[in-house]
C-alpha cells in the first residue's frame, strides 16, 4: 500500500510543475506570436528566446505572488 501512496505523491507533485509550467509557457509562446505579427513576420522567434520568457513571466509571477502574500497577511500578522 505504501507504493500507491508515493506513486499517488509523486503523480502529484509532477502535476504541480506541469501545470505551473504550462501557464507560463503558453503566454511565452502567444508574446512572440503578438511579436512576429506585429512585426509583418520579419522577426524569428529562436526556443532561446521562448524559454527565456518563459523563465522571465516564472521570475516576475513567483515575486507578484510573494509581494501579494505579503501584503496580505501582514496585517493579519501584526494587527494593523
Amino acid at each position: 500500500m505504501s507504493e500507491v501512496g508515493w506513486l499517488v505523491g509523486w503523480l502529484n507533485i509532477l502535476g504541480q510543475v506541469a501545470g505551473i509550467s504550462s501557464t507560463e509557457f503558453g503566454p511565452s509562446n502567444m508574446i512572440w506570436a503578438a511579436v512576429v505579427i506585429a512585426k509583418d513576420g520579419n522577426y524569428e522567434v529562436t526556443s532561446g528566446k521562448v524559454v527565456g520568457l518563459f523563465v522571465g513571466l516564472l521570475v516576475f509571477h513567483g515575486i507578484l505572488v510573494r509581494l501579494r502574500h505579503v501584503r496580505l497577511v501582514t496585517p493579519l500578522r501584526y494587527g494593523h
